[in-house]
């Protein structure tokens, strides 16, 4: 008994180790991915686990790109915190260290036991499991919080596994049975955490025609486990219909939805060569995601580095060969690296993503295990190879730990990960977008955005575009756009400063808008596209008419045109509401409408608006906020409070609702319930502009300073 314990002291250790190198990670914020998936997201704080289960992987406000991962939701919820609590990253970057260092200590148990009986069995698969354990591309799951999918998936791979070898030895009830059983059940929860599972029942079926231990189940126990694991798999594609409609990924929302399938294909070869294999070696660049401005599309297979991408499939697929002829472990866990790569490579199917490090978080490993395996043939073989295979080992595995405390401090936040990335790369329209918008975020300088976004133009000829050169790809256009609107956004919010002329900062925006409508019409067949550019349009001209409302000397019939105009901008809005048109862009015309017709005094109109948007979400902060000030300048403050009540309870109210809820509770007479809203408007991070001078003007009011 003591014996058996002391065989997984090594694996403790190794994940005592990982733990400790990652736990800087505790003190990072939530960035990309999972500010949109995880922050704020009422069904993975509140909602049912049913839900949570039945639920798409992105929320529906982002469009649905037939991802379905349960599990890793359920964890989501798991760690919610509990009511009036504040969702902090820590628990969630605490539990991503921890899954991490389970499939450190895993791995290591499974590369042992396909070295049982060698002599360097321990020392070998303890360096198999570290090297990927340690280096910075793995950690790329750990921080980014969304990579718990990547983390699950490879746990329970991992599992499953371990439980079938197990299983095909005969070891347990019913002759290996129950260890098949159980590795069925974990393929299914690694299939439900992420789709690059979905090949790995292929493994298995390979070990048996290539390995036959000395003691194996019975031809009907693995023939009933295979039968089990079809069953299982077409069950958990018939739960994903189910939940999301769908079997397969939505290849609209793929980055390479007007690609061929050769030049996809080139693509994916490009990214291999030029991206990941570097990154591999010598990860001290590890830009988060990959777009064409960062592997630009290559002109066609003669591109060296498609040729380079081929030959490293070449090698590894002769690697492969050699080792399967041979009856070589190793074969194994490079069939694993290969099955767990392929779903998110872009060479089968195209998917959201050009690339991204934790797609290489299970790939890694199978070729380290495999490196492994065969450095323990070689030194038993003495072959003349060992110390070069054993230092090239060495190195990847140094090189990729030293690389992992830059990313761990790179990925501190939003704004040094933006910041970086735009550094390493100041020709990506993504890096510029995402830094400039972090910058502004973060100190609320809205001329140092303004000047971000202008050094847009100076390399907007540079931006990819496919390999026939006529047309941007759909991800480019679609950062474009955004970029667009934001220079649009900015110019608006810039119009609104006093002692600028109405009608000259209203042009000034309108060029913005301007702009993105003709990126639209030239670039663009997605009609949401073109409706966030005329609501942009619909709402700075509300803008224009609030300002000339300020000049002295301002004109009644401006005014009368002005409001006329965005009358028409409106009603061509609502035309647009017969396209399929999301929920989330429906409430922001119904919202922005409802402030229209309460800034002309149109009631009706106003109310006609909130009752459609509070169809679809009653807790929606901008309906609640209108809704509340057109109760309270009915003079109905009691009525106004309880519009505002299901934001509050659904803790979805930003610093709007609380300066909002303040001012009537300060009417009522109730200062401490206000003085309670106020504070917590310090918590809070400005949305816009308009907000960061809300909290500037609170601070100084509670003489906490503020300003910028």
């Amino acid at each position: 008994m003591q014996a058996a314990a002391l065989k997984f002291v090594p694996a403790l250790i190794l994940a005592g180790v990982v733990v400790v190198f990652g736990l800087p990670v505790l003190k990072n914020g939530f960035v990309l991915d999972a500010e949109r998936i995880v922050v704020g997201r009422e069904l993975l704080v509140s909602g049912s686990f049913a839900d949570v289960a039945r639920a798409p992987w992105w929320p529906e406000e982002e469009g649905d790109q037939g991802l379905y991962r349960p599990v890793t939701l359920l964890l989501y919820r798991l760690l919610a915190p509990g009511a009036g609590e504040a969702q902090g990253p820590e628990i969630y970057n605490g539990a991503c260290l921890i899954l991490h260092a389970l499939n450190a200590a895993l791995r290591f148990i499974l590369v042992a036991g396909f070295l049982a009986g060698r002599r360097l069995r321990i020392p070998l698969a303890f360096a198999a499991a570290a090297l990927p354990a340690l280096h910075a591309i793995s950690y790329e799951s750990v921080v980014g919080v969304v990579g718990a999918a990547e983390l699950l998936a490879a746990l329970f791979m991992g599992l499953s596994w371990l439980a079938f070898n197990r299983g095909r030895e005969g070891r347990g009830p019913v002759g290996g049975g129950l260890w098949c059983f159980i590795a069925v059940v974990a393929w299914v929860l690694a299939f439900l955490s992420k789709e690059t599972a979905v090949f790995f029942p292929l493994l298995p079926i390979f070990q048996v025609l290539l390995l036959r231990p000395a003691r194996r189940a019975k031809t009907p126990v693995l023939v009933l486990a295979l039968l089990l694991a079809v069953g299982a798999g077409g069950a958990a594609l018939a739960l994903r219909h189910q939940a999301i409609g769908t079997y397969v990924v939505d290849t609209r929302q793929a980055v390479h939805r007007e690609f061929t399938t050769g030049e996809r294909v080139a693509s994916s070869l490009a990214v291999l060569s030029s991206r990941y294999l570097p990154q591999i070696v010598l990860p001290l660049e590890l830009m988060p995601n990959l777009t064409h401005q960062d592997v630009p599309p290559p002109r066609g297979f003669g591109d060296r580095r498609v040729l380079f991408g081929m030959l490293i499939w070449l090698l590894l697929l002769g690697w492969l060969l050699r080792a399967t002829l041979g009856g070589q472990p190793e074969a194994l866990f490079l069939l694993f690296a290969i099955l767990s790569y392929l779903p998110t490579s872009n060479l089968l199917v195209p998917i959201g993503a050009l690339g991204a490090w934790r797609f290489l978080y299970s790939p890694l490993f199978g070729l380290a295990a495999a490196a492994a395996l065969m450095i323990e043939r070689q030194i038993r073989l003495q072959s003349r190879l060992r110390l070069l295979s054993i230092a090239c080992f060495v190195l990847v595995l140094g090189l990729g730990a030293y690389g992992t405390p830059r990313l761990l401090a790179m990925w501190r936040d939003a704004r040094t990960l933006y910041a970086r990335a735009y550094e390493m790369n100041p020709n990506s329209i993504w890096a510029l977008h995402n830094h400039a918008t972090a910058e502004f975020q973060a100190g609320n300088d809205l001329e140092a955005f303004m000047t971000m976004l202008a050094s847009y133009r100076a390399f907007e000829h540079e931006l990819a575009t496919l390999p026939d050169g006529k047309r941007l790809d759909h991800q480019t256009r679609q950062i474009a756009f955004r970029l667009l609107m934001n220079v649009a956004s900015g110019e608006g919010t810039r119009a609104q400063a006093p002692e600028l002329d109405p009608s000259r900062a209203a042009d000034a925006a309108g060029r913005g808008v301007s702009a993105a409508v003709a990126a639209e019409a030239m670039l663009w067949d997605e009609p949401e596209h073109a409706f966030d550019a005329r609501l942009t349009a619909f709402q700075l001209r509300q803008l224009e008419i609030i300002q000339l409302r300020r000049l002295e000397n301002r004109s009644a019939e401006a005014e009368s045109l002005r409001i006329q105009q965005a009358g028409d901008d409106l009603a061509a809005l609502e035309s647009q509401l017969r396209q399929p048109l999301d929920d989330a862009r429906r409430i922001k015309l119904a919202v922005a409408a409802a402030e229209f017709g309460e800034m002309i005094g149109d009631r009706r109109l106003a109310l006609r608006h909130l009752e459609r948007a509070a169809e679809i979400d009653r807790s929606e902060p901008g309906i609640a906020s209108v809704r509340a000030r057109l109760a309270a300048g009915a003079r109905d403050l009691v009525g106004a409070l309880e519009v505002l009540d299901p934001v509050f309870a659904a803790g979805r109210a930003g610093i709007d609702q609380h300066e909002l809820a303040a001012r009537i509770l300060l009417a009522l007479g109730r200062g401490d319930e206000a003085r309670r809203h106020r504070l917590a408007i310090l918590d809070l991070a400005p949305a816009n502009p308009v907000e960061a001078g809300i909290k500037d003007q609170v601070m100084r009011e509670l003489g906490l300073g503020g300003g910028r």
